[in-house]
């Protein structure tokens, strides 16, 4: 009787989820509808200069790879500033080896991170110091840019006159792994925090990717610069906040086209590296945190097991066709968002599998933001 009480309530939450999915499925299509659009385009007969600002600590995998499209951008007036973080691997060496064939990059090293910052934050304000652009393009060590990334970002930030502009990434994949699971945890980002809501001036709602930001100098200057926001984790959303409260405009939208990241290469990688993630993105709220586990649970993970077991079993019933409608709504929600950040529909139908995984990281998330386990970047 528990069990025939227990399978019924299971397959009612189908409906639920279906009519949450076809809700997302018009809020969606609203939200890329509004998104700007950037086209590639060359840099403006007046180019300002511009600084671009790069962190890195054992990035000896990642670093000459970005260092170089970094440098081959199609822009007249440019420096990147590299930081090597306290890298116990080649990183360091790496770098100065470019830079002595390169007179643009300019190679600083840290010193130990004081007390009350984090190490990214240390070094991005020790390459802010060294600046001189107008302005500056805050980016990571695993980025690749296309030779238009910056000429097309500041020509689209000048003419709509944004203090602040910031771009999602394409994922690039090198595995089986990536390609299933990359999608979904970034998709869940652009769910939770919509383009449309954070591109709102009237919207509280702030959100930015430090994978690539780019910031006028007399902005981040206002904001404090990384002194305002040093012990923080996820400066990029910091900034983004402080930036809406401050009535700086800033805009986020798609970049798939002008730049990729590689963020994650195995799976222990991918759980810590997200679970940070999103623990940061919600300040460590516990009940946000457990709020977002029951949603993937409910929307992503339920109606595709009820689906496999009652296909399993043959009992097709009313509420197992609610799964199976919901189940189908998150498959093509989930071609979008794999679209979106340039992978293959076809791993779309992974996505209930990631939830899995997803779910165990909220868990993770959860329990650091209960019990106040410190969060170690690196």
């Amino acid at each position: 009787m528990i069990g025939a009480v227990a399978l019924t309530i299971l397959w009612s939450l189908g409906w639920v989820a279906a009519a949450i999915w076809l809700w997302r499925m018009v809020l969606g299509i609203r939200a890329f509808q509004s998104a700007p659009r950037i086209s590639t385009q060359p840099a403006p007969p007046d180019a300002p200069l511009a600084t671009i600002l790069v962190p890195a600590r054992n990035e000896e995998m990642n670093i000459e790879p970005c260092i170089r499209s970094l440098l081959g951008q199609k822009y007249p007036r440019f420096e990147v500033v590299a930081v090597d973080d306290n890298s116990t691997d080649r990183t360091g060496e790496i770098l100065r080896a470019l830079a002595a064939a390169e007179e643009r990059l300019a190679v600083l090293s840290t010193p130990p991170t004081p007390a009350g910052w984090t190490g990214k934050n240390h070094a991005l304000a020790l390459a802010a110091g060294r600046a001189r652009g107008e302005w500056l393009l805050f980016t990571d060590a695993d980025t690749r840019h296309e030779p238009y990334a910056l000429p097309s970002a500041i020509g689209f930030a000048v003419e709509n006159r944004l203090d602040l502009l910031s771009l999602s990434p394409r994922a690039i994949a090198g595995n089986w792994i990536e390609r299933i699971l990359q999608p979904p945890a970034l998709g869940l980002l652009a769910l939770w925090f919509p383009i449309d809501r954070i591109n709102d001036p009237a919207d509280p709602l702030g959100y930015a990717n430090g994978q690539f930001l780019l910031m006028r100098r007399s902005a981040y200057d206002a904001l404090g610069g990384h002194e305002a926001v040093r012990e923080r984790f996820l400066e990029d959303v910091a900034f983004a906040r402080a930036a809406k409260r401050k009535g700086l405009k800033l805009a986020v939208t798609f970049g798939r086209r002008l730049f990729g990241v590689r963020m994650y290469d195995t799976l222990p990688r991918y759980c810590y590296g997200w679970k940070r993630i999103y623990l940061h993105s919600y300040d460590r709220r516990p009940l946000v945190l457990a709020g977002k586990g029951l949603d993937v649970t409910i929307c992503m993970l339920l109606p595709a097991l009820t689906v496999v077991l009652t296909a399993a079993s043959g009992a097709w019933s009313l509420e197992a066709i609610g799964a199976t409608v919901s189940t189908v709504i998150h498959l093509l929600y989930a071609a979008k968002v794999n679209s979106t950040f340039g992978e293959s529909r076809v791993f779309a139908l992974f996505h209930p599998l990631a939830a899995v995984v997803l779910v165990g990281i909220l868990l993770g998330a959860l329990k650091d933001a209960v019990t106040g386990a410190p969060t170690r970047w690196r």
